[in-house]
């Protein structure tokens, strides 16, 4: 069976992070949230190495920090505690991600390991 990162982080993250985590920003947004997506990485013969960007949107920009800062530490942390998870690494950030919503997002991007 296909293990998708994407959906084992969005499962998992509401309990180490206590915000609710989506695959797209949902409509309407709560005050507070992440969204997770994958943004590249490789593959091989029973590994991937996805890089994974989580966005923290909250109703200021400190608290969308504060997020960052949190999901951050959880990553590192703790994300191995999902079985397939081997490893994790800060590629970039956190930083700002603020679009055109104008919703304060904090955004930081993982270099993850993990079997297939």
């Amino acid at each position: 069976m296909a293990f998708s990162v994407v959906a084992a982080l969005v499962a998992w993250l509401p309990d180490a992070i206590g915000v609710p985590a989506y695959g797209t920003v949902p409509d309407p947004r709560p005050m507070s949230f992440v969204d997770v997506s994958r943004t590249g990485g490789d593959a091989s013969i029973g590994i991937d190495n996805p890089v994974i960007a989580i966005r923290c949107w909250a109703s200021s920009a400190y608290e969308a920090e504060t997020l960052a800062l949190k999901v951050r530490d959880a990553m590192l942390l703790r994300a191995v505690e999902i079985p397939q998870v081997r490893g994790v690494t800060v590629n970039s950030g956190p930083y700002d991600s603020t679009e055109s919503s104008r919703q304060p997002s904090q955004q930081v991007v993982f270099n993850l390991t993990t079997e297939l």
